[in-house]
């Protein structure tokens, strides 16, 4: 072998053991390896330790397989083969928790589960992959959780609980971080808006604030109160969704012609929600769904899909939502029901994932998950779950009351 044929070798050896340290969404970091150049006189062996082809110097192994439960983690670099024989692959990366979770929240226990994707694939009852106890609460009633920009989960109940992102990457207990106290003496529903300012919607007045980001952020356990920067009478004690341009959409208590009630849901503008708010009425648009909606969502498509504690679910699209003016007899896209065996579901929450799956959660000890493609269907349909989600035996007792997907 000559001298420089030797170099190298010697090289592409040293090149494949340098790695790079990568971190997986949601699991372990881990090391990429990084790949010496083919050989001159051909391309290098293939990955993967199958068999090179040309006379060349081998090519390092590829990436490491998927960790155990969690996302692709880390992989040592595969050694470079001799005489073009093909690298080694890298070794398998250490197992992580998956890259999201579906949250459920009981509000009976105060845990706080997260299921990792691969446990929603198939009805089960086992433990979840992220068990959290929530400390520092009081008695929870109607509770609603949703995580912030910065990965930390709001629990609302009569005031709002902020437990930190650095609690809940794995299992234990987590404590509340600051607290916004009630306004209004009732319960609320809250949201953010893309600059992170926090919303609240509560039955009794004032109906719909605002705290502005900058103000959320001087929260703590001993400071808890804050002055509003908008407030206004248009909306009640409903979901509250922002798009990203900073539409809200929620239901709201109206007369529009004949018609005077609590049902109409709809889309103030962004260009609504400046100011002090007394002066936001009537709403950009304005429907007039059966019931009033108890849980609202927008799917991954800019679709709009609500529950109203009954069986039945529906579905406003992109466009529909696009409108302006009082739509109140607006066909919905898709009115959806799902079939229990031996029960009559009330929905009360709901979540989606990346993929446009659906979970609806009762109130009790199940959670269901719809395929994207079932509920993709248009017009009036009856889906059956793809996945039951039952409390362990030992929580038989749950009300899984809140769930969201993080």
């Amino acid at each position: 072998m000559n001298n420089q044929l030797r170099v190298w070798l010697l090289g592409g050896a040293l090149a494949a053991l340098t790695a790079l340290a990568v971190q997986g969404c949601g699991g372990d970091s881990g090391k990429k390896t990084l790949l010496p150049p083919p050989g001159d006189a051909g391309d290098g062996g293939a990955l993967n330790g199958e068999a090179g082809e040309s006379s060349g110097g081998g090519v390092a192994g590829n990436l490491g397989a998927a960790g155990e439960g969690g996302a692709a983690g880390a992989s040592e670099a595969g050694s470079a083969g001799d005489d073009g024989s093909a690298g080694e692959a890298g070794s398998a990366g250490s197992g992580g928790t998956s890259p999201w979770h579906l949250w459920v929240f009981d509000r009976t226990s105060l845990h706080l589960y997260g299921y990792g994707e691969s446990q929603l694939q198939v009805t089960n009852g086992d433990p979840a992959e992220i068990d959290i106890t929530l400390a520092d609460l009081p008695t929870l009633n109607n509770t609603h959780i949703v995580f912030d920009a910065n990965g930390d989960l709001w629990v609302s109940e009569l005031s709002a609980y902020r437990f930190p992102a650095a609690q809940l990457k794995g299992s234990g207990t987590a404590h509340v971080a600051a607290v916004l106290s009630n306004i209004g003496g009732n319960y609320g529903r809250i949201a953010f808006d893309p600059a992170g300012n926090l919303w609240r919607s509560s039955y009794t007045s004032p109906p719909l604030t605002r705290f502005d980001a900058a103000d959320v952020a001087t929260l703590s356990t001993t400071k808890t109160t804050l002055v509003p920067k908008f407030t206004s009478t248009a909306a009640s004690d409903y979901p509250l969704v922002f798009d990203e341009a900073g539409n809200l959409y929620t239901g709201f208590y109206a007369t529009q012609g004949a018609t005077t009630g609590p049902n109409f849901f709809g889309r103030y503008a962004a260009t609504q929600l400046v100011g002090t708010g007394a002066t936001i009425d009537p709403p950009a648009l304005s429907i007039l769904p059966r019931y009033a909606a108890t849980a609202l969502l927008r799917s991954v498509k800019g679709d709009f899909v609500l529950a109203d504690s009954s069986a039945t679910i529906t579905r406003y699209s992109k466009a529909q939502l696009a409108l302006n003016g009082e739509n109140t007899a607006l066909t919905p896209d898709a009115t959806f029901s799902v079939t229990i065996a031996g029960a009559v579901p009330s929905w009360k929450r709901l979540a989606t994932d990346a993929d446009g799956n659906l979970y609806l959660a009762e109130g009790g000890p199940r959670v269901i998950k719809l395929a994207s493609a079932d509920v993709a269907q248009k017009g009036t349909f009856a889906v059956a779950p793809a996945m039951t989600l039952r409390a362990r035996s030992e929580d038989v007792n749950a009300a899984f009351q809140a769930i969201t997907v993080h």
